[in-house]
């Protein structure tokens, strides 16, 4: 019985690193796609338009391998201004209450909705992760002893009638990052983890798969 569980192990673990591996390449090329996809994507929405400026269309004809170069610039550049246009619109009054109006039509279109939230919880994920809303990534014993996770320390506390130092810590979920919990510890019993807050993120959003294979738990405290 004892040959027979040592071999069933040995075949279910190439299965799991085959597994893992698949994950992790899928991470990596996903993004290196999509990118290539917005590019090509700019390019052939934009480069009819650049035809119709005559310098550029001229420079085009002249030399072609620069055509695509010129419609992602061109394209590129249209597309900064009217994100920036649409940052002006959604700081001001009038501009919060069309994107409330337009808000509150996709979510009744079921499949829409869905696509149009998660794009939404995405983007605020990553924005909120390179603002200075996360001040430190530390590990911390949740939900009891000796089980480390990361948290994010959003603010620095004191207790008002012991003057003791507290930290106010964000703990997101995997994959989705977007939800979590929020909890308040003594800083002593939180342990600096040396990561910034985006290598914490792709570790947390891979489910540990870029977490490095040596870490460090080591007693040095946020106070010392």
């Amino acid at each position: 019985m004892d040959n027979k569980d040592t071999l069933k192990n040995l075949k279910v673990i190439p299965k799991k690193r085959f597994k893992t591996r698949i994950i992790t390449g899928l991470i990596v090329i996903i993004p290196f796609f999509i990118t290539l996809y917005i590019i090509s994507f700019i390019n052939n929405l934009f480069l009819p338009l650049v035809k119709k400026i005559g310098f550029l269309d001229e420079l085009s004809t002249q030399y072609p391998i620069l055509e695509s170069v010129i419609g992602i610039i061109f394209g590129t550049i249209i597309t900064f201004t009217f994100i920036y246009i649409a940052g002006i619109l959604a700081t001001n009054i009038l501009g919060k209450r069309i994107i409330i109006i337009g808000e509150s039509i996709i979510n009744k279109i079921p499949i829409i909705k869905t696509v149009y939230s998660l794009s939404k919880q995405v983007i605020e994920s990553v924005t909120i992760s390179s603002s200075q809303a996360f001040k430190r990534v530390v590990w911390l014993d949740y939900p009891s002893k000796g089980i480390k996770v990361l948290g994010f320390i959003t603010k620095d506390l004191i207790e008002k009638n012991t003057n003791a130092k507290y930290v106010c810590i964000f703990m997101p979920t995997t994959p989705n990052p977007t939800s979590g919990f929020m909890i308040v510890l003594p800083d002593t019993e939180v342990i600096d983890s040396g990561l910034s807050v985006e290598e914490a993120m792709k570790i947390i959003i891979s489910g540990g798969m870029f977490l490095s294979k040596e870490f460090s738990l080591s007693n040095t405290k946020l106070n010392q």
